[in-house]
């Protein structure tokens, strides 16, 4: 067919018809909080006096497949992009939710503290609570961080809870859903 033949059938749309498919080109924050949330979510935690300089990787690979990345003080993990290696360790949320929990269980393990020996200062030889900070991370990872630290008692800088974070918190405990007896078993069994 020629070109002289062909029908223009932009002529038989009406202008809204464009205005409408110049919005499907546009990236809006709800596309890119998606994106970070669904498809490439990822968490960094470190030490409060992380330093990477004399830092050697060492893997470790959680329950479900992925991989987290281990500096020694700094904790780093994001998805699999590998169908099979994530298969039957349930949804992407579980899945976050899964590893943002391990990374801080690692924590509580190390007891990392910000160097003074975790003692509290009291003379009573308590230690005081591990310590976290997020260094960067998709904002369900480290809703989820929080929320781990949050049942393992350890103190996280670097992500302030919503007043909606902490209705969740209140509605998972009042709703045995998470108990304190649970959260003190899981960390009795990490010492």
């Amino acid at each position: 067919m020629s070109e002289a033949n062909q029908t223009d059938y932009t002529k038989m749309l009406s202008p809204e018809v464009f205005e409408l498919a110049h919005h499907f080109d546009e990236i809006r924050p709800g596309d890119v909080r998606y994106l970070c949330d669904f498809v490439y979510p990822s968490l960094q935690l470190g030490s409060p006096k992380h330093d990477l300089s004399k830092a050697q990787l060492s893997i470790i690979e959680a329950k479900n497949g992925w991989k987290i990345m281990d500096y020694g003080d700094v904790l780093s993990a994001s998805a699999l992009h590998d169908k099979e290696a994530s298969s039957g360790s349930g949804t992407i949320i579980k899945q976050q939710f899964d590893v943002a929990f391990a990374m801080m269980e690692l924590v509580k393990k190390r007891n990392w503290h910000d160097g003074d020996g975790g003692n509290d200062g009291s003379g009573e030889g308590e230690l005081k609570p591990s310590e976290a900070e997020i260094l960067g991370g998709t904002p369900m990872m480290c809703r989820f961080a929080w929320l781990a630290a949050e049942i393992l008692k350890i103190k996280l800088n670097g992500f302030t809870p919503t007043a909606e974070d902490q209705k969740w918190l209140e509605a998972l405990y009042s709703r045995h859903l998470i108990s304190e007896s649970a959260a003190a078993e899981m960390t009795m069994k990490q010492q």
